[in-house]
């Protein structure tokens, strides 16, 4: 599950990161868009980067997901769509920051998701952003999260907020690969070596 601090905060390069490193090591990746507004641009972008298959809240109808009633459904209806015996695992990317009208704040509150999520990655664009999206993160019961955004562009920065955040920290441009095996590894997702 990839969210962020806000648009532009680095969600679709770190889930096109990822899906690039799963595809190397022989893990197809399904996508999921399950929110934000209409634009093909982020799913086809992670075509390019080897997604198997990618959905969005456009497959349900809606051009955008603010103030969207059916939120819980649609991303019910997408998890199990997406759920497909080829696919290894699911990438959902939250469009938009955590709080606002894009209903990020209500998806994550769909038990399924909480069920399904095994691993969290917050994309924050500053350090306030990355200390408050990842306790909003904690307090909606989704543990361990990631940290990576334009707030760890630099090797001073990721050094002060691991100090701080007792978290892992991975710049998803500079430390892509790193951030992948990191995934792999705790998701028991080794698909090339078995």
């Amino acid at each position: 599950l990839i969210a962020g601090t806000s648009m532009q905060a680095g969600k679709t390069t770190t889930a096109c990161q990822i899906v690039k490193n799963l595809s190397k090591n022989g893990i197809k990746a399904g996508v999921i868009k399950l929110t934000g507004v209409a634009c093909q641009r982020d799913l086809k972008a992670m075509q390019d980067a080897g997604a198997c298959a990618t959905y969005s809240f456009l497959d349900c109808g809606y051009a955008s997901t603010v103030n969207t009633p059916c939120i819980d459904s649609m991303t019910t209806t997408l998890i199990r769509h997406c759920s497909k015996p080829n696919i290894d695992v699911i990438i959902i990317e939250l469009g938009d920051g955590l709080l606002g009208p894009y209903q990020v704040e209500k998806a994550l509150q769909n038990k399924l998701l909480k069920q399904y999520t095994k691993s969290t990655v917050l994309s924050a664009s500053d350090f306030v952003g990355a200390w408050g999206g990842l306790k909003w993160i904690k307090e909606q019961g989704y543990s361990n999260p990631i940290l990576t955004g334009p707030a760890t562009d630099t090797s001073w920065a990721r050094e002060y907020l691991n100090e701080r955040l007792e978290t892992p920290i991975f710049n998803s441009q500079l430390q892509d690969e790193k951030l992948s095996k990191y995934l792999i590894d705790n998701l028991a997702l080794n698909k090339k070596n078995q």
